[in-house]
């Protein structure tokens, strides 16, 4: 067999005025996977759509040279973005997860019709139960429901992993995965990960992964390259990378994939607490939520975990007060919450307004609260900041800003409305791991300088463990375990909750082979 390649020589992209790709130069082929990681904004996600000829929004690409080669003989090198070659190249070769997955199917088509125009594209015929297949083989459940249904419908893990099934149509040789595993929970994601690093293995499928995840890279790369502000500053092979990486980018990004300090108890708070009083939830005659009781003390740091569709999102909306219970009641010191719960959402692209400067979202935040001139200045930003984003981030629209970017213009907008429990909902998932832990450890102080409680609603175990106080761990709409996090995240009874827990990568490329022979013992959930 001819090996597949797609290859990239000299990318440079701008927008805006700004470089974001400066001559970089990045290949990729049957038989390898290469893992691209860096800080938010280091231009990765501006790499993987190069890689299609495809320029950033509102910019321009070039480059010295192109090349894909396809395993039935098929080769071309694209002068330009602008020639033809490159729509056979994504049509044919290439199986594409962008970072926003949802985003990225058509909201007015069902699964089953995406899944069928991707094969067709491919020239590869496909019937019902190759559909059936796919979606069983990314862990759904109900591939007939789900074949059936709208993007709108589905979760984001749902819907991550439908988009995966679609790029897997037709057996493209090459995938350009961006994010692929940050909406799905650890027992998905392990067996995901495993069929791709098997069938590379195999020298049927190349991939080129976006990451921020360290364990995603121990367990899956063949090479590393390492991305900062446009330019590759490290490439190399995985091991070598993780027993020494020589960037200072490439050390932080190992260092993050150890353990992590356990967040402090905080101290007792005068602040009222939150209770959560039997709160129901039906979809069209599903159960979306039993009845789920608990109280979340002022100052505490709760996580709420379990598979995708679990009803955690569904949990996290009824406490924020956007989504109304069918029976049972959610008070704050014995009142209704109102604006001092605050989420901040799992798709930070489609709460922004794509018209006008993401800051906009921040500064009207605080206008709420009635703060003007000055003061409204300087509070926004604060809150830019303790989000890790500068006065430049606020003024770019939304299409200009990179996935983690705008998911901290998320955060900033959650922590102007300076609440008294913020939850997140897989509001990390698009920040690298440095940040990721540096930004979520600030959630919880407030503008006085006093502890608010923060929910985190995360599929992201590590980052749990070290952050949490309490945790809930929830399946199929029920809390099927509940307790102090060193119970729920360490040493779970419950068998689901266990199943969870051992489904965590490896921290090490050493550990690989042992966490591939494990395998999947169980269908994941959806």
């Amino acid at each position: 067999m001819i090996e597949a390649r797609l290859e990239l020589r000299g990318g440079v992209a701008t927008a805006g005025g700004v470089r974001l790709l400066s001559g970089v130069d990045l290949a990729v082929r049957t038989g390898e996977i290469t893992v691209v990681v860096g800080p938010s904004g280091a231009g990765k996600s501006t790499l993987l759509r190069a890689m299609l000829g495809m320029p950033p929004a509102g910019g321009s690409l070039t480059y010295a040279g192109a090349l894909a080669r396809g395993p039935d003989g098929y080769a071309s090198e694209p002068a330009d973005v602008d020639a033809p070659e490159w729509t056979t190249v994504r049509r044919r070769l290439v199986g594409i997860v962008p970072q926003a997955a949802a985003a990225s199917l058509d909201p007015l088509r069902t699964i089953e019709h995406e899944y069928f125009a991707a094969a067709h594209r491919r020239s590869v015929r496909s019937g019902a139960g190759d559909l059936a297949a796919a979606l069983s083989a990314v862990g759904l459940r109900d591939p007939a429901d789900i074949a059936r249904r709208r993007p709108n419908t589905l979760s984001g893990g749902e819907a991550q992993r439908a988009a995966l099934a679609v790029a897997e149509a037709g057996s493209p040789p090459i995938f350009l995965l961006d994010e692929p595993t940050s909406a799905l929970d650890p027992t998905v994601a392990a067996d995901l990960l495993r069929r791709l690093r098997r069938a590379v293995d195999a020298g049927i499928a190349g991939a080129l992964i976006v990451t921020h995840d360290p364990r995603v890279a121990a367990a899956t790369a063949d090479r590393v390259v390492v991305l900062s502000g446009g330019r590759v500053v490290e490439v190399g092979a995985v091991e070598a990378f993780f027993a020494g990486p020589s960037s200072s980018e490439g050390a932080a990004f190992v260092a993050a994939g150890g353990a992590e300090a356990k967040r402090a108890r905080p101290p007792s708070e005068t602040r009222p607490t939150l209770t959560i009083d039997a709160v129901s939830k039906t979809y069209d005659g599903r159960p979306g939520l039993h009845p789920t009781s608990c109280e979340i003390a002022a100052g505490s740091a709760w996580g709420i975990l379990g598979e995708s569709g679990a009803g955690k999102s569904t949990l996290a909306r009824i406490i924020a007060g956007l989504e109304r219970p069918d029976r049972g009641r959610v008070s704050l010191g014995g009142s209704p919450p109102g604006r001092r719960v605050q989420l901040v959402w799992q798709d930070a692209f489609l709460t922004l307004d794509p018209r006008r400067p993401a800051g906009d979202a921040v500064v009207e935040t605080l206008r709420a609260r009635g703060l003007r001139g000055a003061v409204l200045a300087e509070a926004t930003l604060r809150a830019a900041t303790t989000a890790g984003l500068t006065a430049a981030h606020l003024e770019r629209r939304p299409a200009a800003l990179s996935g983690g970017e705008r998911q901290r213009i998320g955060l900033a907008r959650g922590l102007a409305a300076d609440p008294d429990i913020l939850i997140a909902d897989e509001a990390f998932a698009a920040l690298d791991a440095p940040l990721r832990h540096a930004v979520s450890r600030r959630l919880a102080v407030r503008s006085d300088g006093s502890l608010r409680a923060v929910v985190l609603v995360t599929h992201d175990l590590a980052l749990a463990r070290a952050l949490v106080d309490h945790a809930i761990f929830m399946d199929q709409g029920r809390v099927v375990a509940s307790g102090p996090a060193e119970d729920v995240l360490f040493r779970p009874a419950d068998p689901r909750a266990a199943r969870f827990v051992a489904s965590l990568l490896p921290a090490r490329p050493a550990d690989r082979t042992a966490w591939l022979k494990a395998g999947s013992e169980a269908a994941p959930g959806c």
